[in-house]
């Protein structure tokens, strides 16, 4: 099976694109990543360095470095700036806002 790379490389036209994510949001599609996979898989996909993806997400490299090793959780304004760049959000703001084991 030859694979044809033009069409993989051609952009989604933006009505395909809106009309699939729009059912994609209404039938609830899950993204299983964790918060590290995520960002790291967004991070590969602009060919950025960790320092310069920090600065994107307005964090300092050894927070973004606990971030992915699972040592911290990422900040409200870094949570917006990821989203903003598509990280999705399921997995950045998973875990958050349950009680605290006592």
């Amino acid at each position: 099976m030859t694979v044809n790379r033009k069409i993989l490389n051609t952009p989604e036209p933006r009505d395909l694109l809106l009309a699939r994510l729009h059912r994609e949001a209404a039938a609830g599609v899950k993204c299983d990543a964790s918060e590290a996979q995520a960002l790291e898989f967004r991070r590969d996909q602009y060919g950025l360095t960790k320092t310069e993806f920090a600065v994107v997400l307005g964090i300092h490299l050894p927070h973004y470095s606990e971030t992915i090793r699972g040592k911290r959780r990422l900040p409200v304004h870094a949570i917006e700036r990821a989203m903003a760049i598509g990280v999705p959000v399921e997995p950045l703001i998973a875990g958050r806002g349950k009680e605290p084991r006592q």
